[in-house]
């Protein structure tokens, strides 16, 4: 009996070696979850004043962007009512010197204009009548049904 003895002195050893062991680890294993745990508040904290910066940043440029834009635009307005105003100073211009040209117009440049326009009115009225001659031959040559 001495040997069974021996063999559950062994066991019973080893059973109480496996509980003290089976402790520890329990023991390492909460603490590593307790670190984790601390550790991935710690980032989110950390991710969450980051983002908030990145927001803040953000917001910045884009009031920033938005000014920038507006004094460009009222810059641009500007810019183009000088243009419009200068545009407008020399289109007064063009047409105060073309009203002085008419009214310094000689009676032979008035004969020349009349005498185009009654050669140009000759010419519509003889166009005018081949296109009907040309409108009725057609009419006359059309088949009908």
């Amino acid at each position: 009996m001495g040997f069974i003895n021996s063999l559950k002195k062994l066991f019973g050893t080893s059973k109480e070696a496996a509980t003290v062991k089976s402790a520890e680890i329990k023991e390492k294993a909460a603490d590593t979850y307790e670190s984790a745990k601390e550790y991935t508040k710690t980032a989110a904290d950390k991710l969450d004043d980051k983002l908030d910066d990145m927001v803040d940043d953000i917001k910045e440029a884009a009031i920033t962007a938005k000014e920038k834009v507006k004094e460009f635009g009222e810059n641009l307005k500007d810019k183009t009512e000088d243009v419009i105003e200068k545009l407008d100073d020399k289109a007064a211009a063009v047409v105060d010197r073309l009203e002085e040209k008419i009214r310094n117009s000689t009676e032979k440049d008035k004969d020349i204009a009349t005498g185009a326009a009654e050669v140009a009115e000759s010419k519509a009225e003889e166009i005018i009548e081949e296109i009907e001659d040309v409108a009725e031959d057609a009419a006359e040559d059309t088949p009908k049904a």
